[in-house]
């Protein structure tokens, strides 16, 4: 039985050794029913990882969390691996959104970006703190999720870190050109905006941190799109893992 992430190389996923697939959502599922090659058993069941959002703490202390100001609207850059989800994605694709974060946060001074490095990439050297390219700091070692629950929005270009934030009711930004290759795209699927410049980027951030009714409409398609792609946030993916293996 295997648990996939999010299907966004699609090559990488149209092979399993696999004969059970416990997808996250009824879209996935379809997918793999429709793209394995040879064809295999998938089932909706929700990712376990994710029961935690409603069975662990809502609050989960965390040292580099606890030292943003209270007062600042939180703006959280989940950064990934070049290859992570496309072994053709070029680096300069990531140096590219790395740099939209930064230009934004140069314009929007009643923000505090915060950079969240993936475990598996190498921090880059940016500047930290109130400088002329605005308020940014970055960590590699924050609790993901902690980060996720103080920030007023989330930037992805196509981290796992996007569902979580929807699933946490954060609206999000997904930076760059949508990859038409991939069956992950939720802007285009209702959930979630687009930025493909630095203008589109602090457009968006600025609307959703200063319009009420445009974060609200964000957070409203966000929902409807977790219902149709993905399993409920119930707590019990772990269950329908269990009942897959059990072949139930």
């Amino acid at each position: 039985m295997i648990q996939h992430g999010i299907i966004a190389g699609a090559a990488s996923y149209r092979q399993t050794e696999g004969d059970r697939i416990a997808a996250w959502g009824p879209a996935d599922a379809a997918w793999f029913r429709a793209n394995l090659d040879p064809p295999v058993r998938a089932e909706p069941t929700g990712s376990p990882r994710h029961d935690q959002l409603v069975l662990g703490p809502a609050r989960r202390r965390d040292a580099f969390v606890e030292r943003l100001s209270k007062d600042a609207s939180v703006v959280m850059f989940a950064s990934q691996p070049f290859v992570q989800d496309r072994a053709s994605r070029s680096p300069w694709e990531r140096q590219a959104a790395i740099e939209m974060v930064m230009e934004a946060a140069a314009q929007l001074s009643e923000a505090v970006f915060v950079v969240k490095w993936h475990p598996a990439e190498t921090p880059e050297s940016i500047p930290q703190g109130e400088t002329k390219r605005g308020t940014i700091v970055s960590t590699n070692t924050a609790d993901t999720i902690a980060l996720v629950r103080r920030s007023a929005a989330v930037l992805a270009i196509s981290s796992t870190v996007a569902l979580e934030a929807m699933y946490l009711r954060r609206p999000v930004v997904f930076l760059g050109a949508v990859d038409v290759s991939s069956p992950f795209h939720p802007p285009e699927d209702g959930g979630g905006v687009r930025a493909e410049t630095e203008a589109e980027l602090v457009d968006q951030v600025r609307r959703l941190l200063q319009e009420k009714s445009f974060r609200e409409t964000v957070l409203g398609r966000q929902d409807a799109f977790l219902a149709t792609h993905y399993a409920p946030l119930d707590g019990k993916a772990a269950v329908r893992v269990v009942d897959l293996v059990e072949n139930r």
